[in-house]
């Protein structure tokens, strides 16, 4: 009897640190950039909430965002008290934000911002509101979250990334090049200076210049979207800034 107690009490040793060493192989594979390699081991572990965690945020680094938001949803329903709940929440919210689904993502920040002082992530969501916001062209909003987030969490990681969305100006533009040599750039705005008015924004980061080539200064994101469409259609990239 000694003896299958005992063996009972090593399988279960065994077990544990093997799902341990599984969970710290995922994590490692994840952080290394090595996706595949992390889905695969993931997908051979118990679906407990740090599992499910890590497939929620490896399935968003690919880029299938449905996917991932069917992992996490298991924690919201089935791991309330979890240490990765609240993450979850977050994360799920991200998946519309990435997908661009900004009606929806501003909803579920909203919602996560509504629990107030209870919610571990209100730095996070605030940058996200402060995003979301920029992008509709709502600078006040804009500015009032980054506000908030200044005032509250100063310390935060995520004021890095609100300091370059607050030095971003109050209009929509599209930028259609980006050079480290300014005689590329100058050469493309002289021959969009014949139907636009373009301009180039010089940004220096480090010992790294950037010369964009950028096309017009729109209060109105409607405005941006049409001469975006029109500068394709004569074969120059595109893209609407902020």
């Amino acid at each position: 009897m000694k003896k299958q107690i005992i063996l009972a009490l090593a399988l279960m040793i065994f077990s544990i640190s093997a799902f341990a060493a599984g969970i710290s192989d995922v994590q490692k594979e994840y952080l290394d950039g090595n996706l595949d390699e992390a889905l695969v081991l993931a997908k051979k572990l118990p679906e407990n909430d740090e599992t499910l965690y890590y497939l929620g945020l490896i399935y968003i680094k690919i880029g299938n965002y449905p996917e991932s938001r069917s992992y996490l949803l298991k924690i919201m329903e089935n791991f309330k008290t979890s240490p990765y709940y609240e993450q979850a929440l977050v994360k799920f919210a991200d998946t519309s934000f990435l997908e661009n689904d900004l009606p929806r993502a501003k909803q579920l920040y909203r919602e996560l911002e509504n629990k107030g002082a209870s919610f571990g992530y209100l730095a996070v969501v605030y940058l996200r509101l402060a995003q979301i916001a920029n992008k509709e062209g709502s600078w006040q909003a804009r500015d009032t979250y980054l506000d908030m987030l200044r005032a509250k969490y100063p310390d935060s990681a995520e004021m890095t990334l609100a300091q370059a969305l607050k030095d971003d100006s109050d209009f929509f533009t599209v930028q259609v090049g980006a050079f480290g040599e300014k005689k590329n750039a100058t050469a493309l705005l002289q021959e969009l200076q014949l139907k636009y008015d373009a301009y180039i924004l010089t940004e220096r980061k480090n010992n790294l210049t950037l010369y964009k080539v950028r096309v017009g200064k729109f209060k109105d994101r409607k405005l941006a979207q049409e001469a975006s469409y029109q500068l394709i259609k004569q074969g120059y990239p595109a893209r609407i800034f902020p």
